[in-house]
């Protein structure tokens, strides 16, 4: 199906539910789930008489111009992605700057990025992993356009997507994001150089929500403050990683919704004593937690991340909602409450003539 007319890529944003800072560690676990809003990218053959064999075209947020990025051109701050993602993969051997094996012959060709439902209408990042998403479709696109199948372009994702996105963030990232966004679904995701994903069945995340509020925490500056932190109380940065390590492992086998948010509760406080020792907020923002109660209940609440701009809501009374809240939009959107819509579907292709077709097995 690789380099045919209309061919859509499309990945799922991603989630942390738990497991913030100890999935930095090797072997520190988390649960990752993929969720909606999906970053796409089209390949689309381009007039034969134009410049260049190759152009990636990126839209981001509202309101921001399309950017071009071109191999062997400079890029810009809004190309930087697509210019990480060509190149890795050109040194690998794996793409060129004239794809010469696409099977209808399409001449040049223009893949089109967007990952403009990952911004909210004010021009800020909505919090779904925005970045993995696309490096994923990104490279996808890229390999798709060369020729390779779509198994192969599979199995060379799971082999690079995270090192394209770890460079493309100069050398850093847990690869969680990268790997949820690839297989979709939920997993079980262990930390180090070669990080791994272990897909689970989590019935509990049906009739979630997120709130949207709090002031955003730079990832970078967060990070930075755990690891000064953990190199001053190498004990106490132990202690933590084995306790979260335990609560982690025990709600990727939770069946029941009464046990798992429990456990959710108890990594809730793991997060806020953390966040307190490292000097970055873990808890809902002030008087979110009684909206959220009004909204839906008796509800469990954890915030997500570095920070608390985004919590995870879990009703828990016998009054649960059931998905139909109606979300109701404040200045700059926040402060907003949404059903947490979990993606099944992974990377997936698809056509103008033909429904999309998940990277995982249907069978699996």
């Amino acid at each position: 199906m690789s380099g045919e007319r209309g061919v859509r890529i499309s990945a799922p944003g991603n989630l942390l539910l738990c497991g913030e800072y100890a999935v930095l560690e090797p072997g520190g676990l988390g649960i990752a789930v993929a969720v909606e809003p999906r970053a796409t990218a089209e390949i689309a053959p381009r007039p034969a008489a134009t410049e260049t064999e190759l152009q990636v075209t990126c839209l981001t947020a509202p309101g921001r111009a399309p950017a071009v990025y071109r191999p062997g051109a400079d890029s810009t701050e809004t190309t930087r992605l697509p210019a990480a993602c060509f190149g890795y993969l050109e040194r690998a051997g794996l793409v060129s700057r004239r794809p010469n094996r696409l099977p209808n012959k399409l001449g040049n060709l223009e893949i089109t990025l967007d990952t403009r439902s990952f911004f909210a209408p004010s021009g800020e990042k909505r919090g779904f992993g925005s970045s993995a998403a696309a490096t994923v479709v990104c490279s996808a696109a890229l390999l798709s356009a060369e020729g390779y199948s779509e198994a192969r372009v599979r199995g060379l994702l799971l082999e690079h997507a995270v090192a394209i996105h770890r460079e493309f963030q100069g050398g850093r990232g847990s690869g969680y994001d990268v790997l949820i966004s690839t297989l979709g679904g939920a997993a079980l995701f262990r930390g180090g150089p070669a990080p791994e994903a272990e897909p689970i069945a989590a019935p509990w995340l049906q009739n979630m929500f997120l709130a949207f509020a709090g002031e955003s925490v730079a990832t970078s500056g967060a990070v930075h403050r755990y690891e000064r932190w953990k190199a001053a109380h190498p004990d106490a940065a132990r202690s933590f990683l084995e306790r979260s390590n335990a609560l982690v492992a025990e709600l990727s086998r939770a069946s029941a919704r009464r046990t798992a948010l429990a456990l959710i509760e108890r990594l809730a406080e793991l997060g806020v004593e953390l966040g307190r020792q490292i000097g970055v907020p873990a808890e809902p923002a002030h008087g979110l937690r009684d909206r959220v109660t009004a909204r839906l209940g008796r509800t469990v609440c954890k915030a997500l991340g570095a920070g608390n701009e985004l919590v995870l809501c879990a009703p828990s009374g016998l009054a649960a909602a059931n998905g139909a809240v109606e979300p109701r939009l404040a200045e700059r959107d926040h402060d907003t409450i949404q059903p947490l819509q979990p993606a099944v579907e992974g990377v997936s292709w698809s056509t103008a003539s033909e429904h999309s077709r998940s990277f995982q097995d249907p069978a699996g």
